[in-house]
């Protein structure tokens, strides 16, 4: 009797697997980030940034110009730019639950729709830190608290917040 032969990639053992997976996780995590910022360069974010700038207005008690911040006391502005909205932090969250292999749509699903607003709250806390830090420097070392420190602390959040509630839920490969 024969045996019918099965569509599609056969893969036999472990290593070849994990390959494959990978491959997939690389494939979907370019695709989906490609997309993602394909939108973030296609469209304007201002009323995000308004919406931003609000909330931080709000927790430090600032007077607030638009999507820009007024400090008195050391007579600065803070402009709350297209950068500050947290669409990279959504983006990379984004792209990193989507290609995670062997997690159920159901979780998937549930994670992509809560992630806008951890973005959201990472990137609250993150120019929180920033305005403090300046407040306590009088703004000397603006850019390396924002552009160097809290943009490593916020990579090491976002995959902290994939690696609890995405990766410790995926199922092992078996041969």
């Amino acid at each position: 009797m024969k045996r019918k032969a099965k569509r599609g990639l056969q893969v036999n053992n472990i290593r070849n697997k994990k390959l494959l997976a990978l491959f997939k996780f690389s494939i979907i995590l370019f695709s989906s980030l490609s997309f993602m910022f394909w939108i973030y360069y296609k469209h304007d974010f201002y009323n995000f940034q308004i919406y931003e700038a609000l909330i931080l207005s709000y927790i430090f008690n600032l007077e607030r110009l638009g999507n820009t911040l007024q400090m008195h006391d050391q007579g600065l502005y803070i402009s709350i730019t297209k950068e500050c909205i947290g669409f990279k932090t959504f983006a990379f969250l984004f792209a990193l639950i989507l290609a995670t292999p062997n997690v159920s749509i159901k979780r998937k699903i549930v994670l992509l729709a809560i992630s806008p607003f951890l973005a959201l709250f990472i990137n609250i806390c993150r120019i929180s830190l920033a305005l403090i830090l300046v407040m306590m420097t009088n703004a000397q070392f603006y850019r390396i608290y924002d552009h160097i420190l809290l943009a490593i602390l916020n990579s090491f959040i976002v995959i902290m917040i994939w690696y609890i509630t995405t990766l410790r839920h995926v199922k092992p490969i078996k041969d």
